[in-house]
């Protein structure tokens, strides 16, 4: 191996504290992959994390304990050198992502340095990536998460939330607590990334957050299947603005209201109301098998969804039914499958 020469320093957003991680690179076997055996701590910490990290704050205190073994691993980072302007266009939305030195892992061992959990070493070593466009942005990175088995589908939620810049307030909703829901109502390939699917549904979450839906009044309402029958009726009432302004009428209704507070016309209830008793009285009306109720396991899905979506196409329309006769599972059988397939092409 060789010290590399006449490496570009000059991006803009490199602070020039990063001397010796620049000047000192040694090349590897892999074309774009440099080390710096012996880089100053100090230097990387001041630099920026990438874009789609993970919120690594939260994981500081669950994982001081395997830090203070001091492992000859965790002096090893990862830094990406982006040398381009990348955009990054993800269903009508736009991120851009400077030039420059970005940390794409060890930024929870990092912040634990700041927060003075675990000691400062002088020195670390570092890989550096060169990055030269979106796709490699994102492989690269992904392909770490993957090796390092860290991330788990919470912790790509928040990377994604923050990448978006998505406004977010409730507990559940800054903390990307809605993974079921977001893989069962998303329209598009299951194996598409957290990224695409946040993307997908980035307006509907900020409304489900804005109308409580995370943090509702009857605490059995906050459940996955809730959350992602709620993102699919979003997308498809979400236009136009008068049909959004009904939607969001409903939401809220679902949020606040409590079991003791139900809307009910004599024998009749709405949408609302019917989802509200089903999800607090699992064991009485049954329309959906008690079994299945807050449960995530797939064959819980379709009878969930289908329920939900009847009851929220219920509440759109201001259709009532008699509490004891007119709900029936003929009624939503399918809805699923179809709200799928509308939201998919919309």
């Amino acid at each position: 191996m060789q010290i590399v020469k006449n490496i570009d320093t000059s991006i803009k957003t490199v602070k020039s504290m990063t001397t010796t991680l620049l000047s000192n690179l040694i090349e590897t076997g892999t074309n774009g992959m440099y080390v710096n055996p012996n880089v100053i701590t100090s230097e990387l910490i001041a630099l920026s994390h990438v874009p789609i990290n993970r919120e690594f704050k939260r994981r500081i205190n669950k994982m001081a304990k395997h830090f203070k073994k001091g492992l000859k691993g965790q002096n090893i980072f990862v830094v990406f050198r982006v040398t381009e302007n990348l955009e990054f266009n993800y269903h009508g939305e736009t991120i851009s992502v400077e030039p420059g030195l970005y940390i794409a892992d060890g930024n929870t061992r990092f912040e634990s340095m700041r927060t003075g959990k675990i000691d400062t070493p002088d020195s670390v070593t570092a890989f550096v990536f060169d990055i030269l466009n979106e796709e490699e942005f994102m492989d690269e990175y992904f392909a770490i998460d993957n090796q390092a088995a860290t991330e788990n589908s919470t912790d790509k939620i928040r990377g994604a939330i923050q990448f978006f810049g998505m406004n977010m307030n409730s507990t559940k909703g800054k903390g990307g607590s809605f993974a079921s829901a977001l893989n069962f109502s998303y329209p598009g390939d299951p194996k598409d990334s957290v990224l695409e699917k946040v993307a997908f549904f980035k307006s509907e979450l900020e409304l489900l957050d804005e109308c409580g839906i995370f943090n509702p009044t009857e605490k059995d309402i906050g459940k996955q299947h809730i959350f992602g029958a709620c993102l699919m009726a979003a997308k498809l009432y979400g236009q136009p603005p008068a049909s959004s302004l009904k939607l969001k009428g409903v939401l809220q209704q679902l949020s606040r209201l409590d079991f003791d507070s139900l809307i009910t016309q004599k024998d009749k209830w709405n949408g609302v109301t019917a989802m509200i008793y089903q999800t607090c009285e699992p064991h009485r009306k049954k329309w959906v098998p008690e079994e299945y109720m807050g449960s995530t396991k797939f064959a819980s899905v379709e009878p969930c969804y289908d329920f939900y979506l009847y009851c929220l196409e219920m509440a759109m329309t201001d259709k009532l039914l008699d509490k004891t006769k007119g709900f029936k599972p003929s009624n939503w059988k399918g809805y699923y499958e179809e709200t799928l397939d509308q939201i998919k092409n919309d």
